[in-house]
């Protein structure tokens, strides 16, 4: 056995299932009611405060969580169809549920529910809710002992690091690490094999397109110095912007370049002024008088440092060169004597002239560093506010939030990469994308695409655990309204109100990205139309991607295709029922769906109209290009 075989088996070859003791169960459901008397407190009282509590069912929700028993009967097996839950199992069983469905509310498209206190609440009585499956349910023991031996195969024996091994191996992990067990292994798996599973990059020149600003500014002059009294004011023209900057840490391990708080993350952009500052300078020295124009040529460069934490903006580096040079010398002197007194004056000046000059360019590069460092701390400071509230908020509010989120930069493009997991589990595999083949001829100035967005068929598995997994579904416009997406009345009544589904608590959904294709493989439990006798049920559907007028274009290939679960017993009433699921849903699915070009908000409307440019399906990966029309 090699060195990396024995260290990726170290911590998961003799783990063990650990259940939770009844003082894990009981601190867990008083972390919980501590939650709930925490937001109380929190939103106080009020008509608005109240109407909160009534939406969030807090009274309700404490109830629950007060009367819940710890449950010290035995563990149910549920893959006994014979076992015959006793009156205690059952009434635990359904409180357990009514505290899930009372806290969904905790969650969903409402401004205000991502706050920290209402984060807690929900993460403790996700605890409380893992806490109760690994106590209650027999088959979660059963599940690690054949995810643990498979893992050990897969790691003992020859194998290919390819696709097809980590999508076998990073569901097991991610497993492990969603139910608390293999503690000392997981964090090392997710170290070596979790990698980003959203990416999305804006190009160099879409950057500075968007951040681009002209500036013009007049900066009043007064100083007096050595008996001389010099005041003007200087006129400051250039254009300002933003571009990325290579971020990458040299030598540093792959993992590590995804963590920024392992290592010093350097910045990953950087504000760029060029630009001209013109100073007109009148001053005097006794009775002389004179008038000075300087031009000085500036570049200055701001770093920034990007994290979700805080956006930090770097002290400023500049480099410049003044030109100075006389307008006028005149005297208050009359006579013969004062053409030799301005022609003295003159020569003196001249000769003081480098010196001023420096100091020319030192007080001209200070006076407009100082001006424009605050004007960019404000504005990074805005961005740092939107992003927060637009982005980070956004997916607090759906309890999607990922595990990492980071920023690396490049001279090409900047790009945002997180995992986003549900919380727990692992990303893409540590395989390297497949790279973007551009649209116009690489000579092209805008061979680029302005926005590149990639997508990993994990995160559509681990979004669906998260979200789905478990769920009894039976209506469908609620369902997809909670996932903020809007949905008209027209097409409300359109969907079907007599069907339910119960999704499978592991893998309800998986997804296979390969050939241009989406393949979705939906599990359920149960799947029942109308008064028909409910079945258990996987149903794929496959979709062809492709670009049509820059829009992206998903059409269905073939039929849904309905087959029996793998780990069920497959018997006469599955067979029976099974053309009259396939035919619903042949009836329900869209054959098409399309994937519109946008519009975005200022001031990234400076892009035009996005359109998709290319769609390639490869290897794991949906990538999508996306080019401005301005």
């Amino acid at each position: 056995m090699t060195a990396a075989q024995t260290t990726n088996l170290s911590g998961i070859s003799s783990a063990t299932f650990q259940r939770p003791t009844i003082a894990d169960f009981e601190s867990a459901r008083h972390e919980a009611i501590n939650g709930v008397a925490e937001l109380n407190t929190y939103l106080g009282n009020g008509s608005n405060a109240e109407a909160w509590k009534q939406f969030l069912k807090l009274q309700e929700l404490n109830e629950l969580l007060s009367t819940l028993p710890a449950p010290t009967f035995e563990p149910i097996d549920f893959d006994d169809r014979d076992r015959e839950l006793s009156e205690i199992e059952s009434h635990y069983l359904d409180q357990i549920q009514s505290i899930r469905e009372t806290a969904a509310r905790l969650m969903g498209k409402h401004k205000g529910l991502e706050r920290g206190v209402i984060s807690r609440l929900r993460e403790s009585i996700k605890r409380l809710v893992l806490t109760s499956e690994l106590r209650v349910d027999a088959t979660l023991e059963k599940g690690f002992h054949f995810r643990r031996d498979n893992i050990v195969a897969m790691l003992e024996s020859p194998h290919q690091n390819d696709l097809e091994f980590y999508r076998v191996l990073l569901p097991m992990a991610s497993w492990m690490d969603q139910y608390g067990q293999a503690i000392d292994w997981t964090p090392r798996a997710m170290s070596q094999w979790s990698r980003p599973n959203l990416r999305v990059s804006i190009s160099s020149a879409a950057m500075k397109q968007v951040t681009l600003r002209p500036i013009r500014e007049i900066k009043p002059i007064e100083e007096c110095e050595d008996g001389r009294r010099i005041t003007g004011r200087a006129l400051v023209t250039g254009f300002a912007y933003m571009t990325p900057v290579s971020s990458a840490l040299t030598g540093a391990p792959h993992h590590m370049l995804h963590n920024q708080s392992l290592l010093y993350q350097p910045p990953q952009c950087q504000i760029v002024f060029d630009g001209n500052i013109e100073s007109t300078l009148n001053g005097s020295e006794g009775p002389i008088s004179f008038g000075l124009i300087g031009n000085t040529r500036m570049h200055g460069i701001t770093p920034v440092m990007l994290g979700t934490d805080r956006f930090t903006v770097l002290p400023i580096q500049t480099s410049s060169s003044t030109h100075l040079r006389t307008r006028h010398v005149s005297t208050r002197r009359n006579g013969v004597g004062s053409r030799l007194v301005r022609k003295i004056a003159t020569n003196v000046i001249e000769k003081k002239q480098p010196e001023s000059q420096r100091n020319l360019d030192k007080g001209a590069v200070e006076r407009f560093s100082t001006s424009f460092m605050e004007d960019v701390t404000q504005e990074i400071l805005d961005a740092e506010v939107d992003f927060k509230s637009d982005v980070l908020a956004a997916m607090d509010r759906s309890d999607v939030r990922p595990t990492d989120f980071h920023f690396i930069g490049n001279n090409n493009h900047l790009e945002i990469g997180m995992t986003l997991n549900g919380g727990f589990g692992l990303g893409a595999p540590p395989i390297t994308p497949p790279s973007i083949i551009p649209s116009l001829p690489t000579f092209s100035p805008r061979s680029d695409p302005d926005v590149t967005i990639r997508i990993h068929e994990s995160v559509v598995e681990r979004v669906a655990q998260r979200m789905l997994a478990g769920e009894t579904i039976s209506d469908f416009s609620a369902l997809i309204q909670s996932a903020g997406l809007p949905v008209s009345e027209d097409e409300s009544e359109q969907m079907p109100d007599d069907i339910l589904i119960e999704l499978a608590d592991d893998l309800p959904v998986t997804a296979r990205f390969e050939n241009n294709s989406l393949e979705l493989v939906v599990r359920c439990d149960r799947f029942q139309v109308g008064r028909a006798s409910p079945i258990a049920v996987n149903f794929t559907v496959r979709y062809d991607v492709r670009i049509d007028a820059g829009n992206v274009k998903f059409e269905q290939i073939g039929d849904p295709e309905v087959t029996p679960p793998e780990s069920k017993r497959t018997g006469i009433r599955f067979y029976t029922m099974k053309n009259v699921v396939a035919r619903r849903l042949k009836k329900e699915i869209p054959r098409e769906n399309l994937l519109e070009g946008f519009d975005l908000d200022a001031p990234a409307d400076r892009l035009g109209h996005l359109s998709f440019d290319t769609a390639d399906v490869t290897a794991g990966w949906l990538t999508l290009t996306l080019r401005g029309d301005r």
